[in-house]
């Protein structure tokens, strides 16, 4: 993976954080498989397009915000982790998590293609094998 991957990972999200869902659906692959964190009450696996917008629609109605803080970035032959700080606000409960999270993410043709989400950045990187990997921070 390189730049052009990491450049569609960061415009996804700036999306996610908009709550942008449909300029989101331009960058992801229509066959997607994006799995959320296991620690939740979300679905395991949400496919393909129809499945992206039931995410974002149950996110949404938990979150009034979502933003994202890249930090870095790890390069793997088939995909890219990105190692992000996510803040998210609560709507219902004043809940606010301040957390450095892991995204594990297959582009293909230019589009997202995988997305796996991980509470723990660290768990993200020995999940898929970048342990030895080189790191680099997020550009800017």
């Amino acid at each position: 993976m390189g730049d052009a991957e990491v450049e569609v990972i960061g415009r996804a999200m700036g999306f996610v954080d908009d709550a942008d869902v449909p300029s989101l659906l331009e960058l992801v692959h229509p066959e997607i498989e994006w799995r959320p964190p296991a620690q939740g009450t979300l679905d395991d696996v949400y496919v393909g397009h129809d499945g992206v917008r039931r995410l974002f629609a149950q996110l949404t109605e938990a979150w009034d915000s979502i933003e994202h803080r890249p930090i870095e970035v790890i390069d793997g032959d088939r995909e890219t982790i990105i190692v992000t700080n996510l803040r998210l606000h609560a709507q219902a409960s004043g809940l606010n998590v301040d957390e450095v999270w892991g995204y594990a993410v297959e582009v293909r043709d230019g589009k997202m293609f995988r997305v796996a989400m991980y509470t723990d950045a660290e768990t993200a990187i020995r999940a898929h094998g970048a342990d030895s990997l080189p790191r680099r921070p997020w550009p800017l």
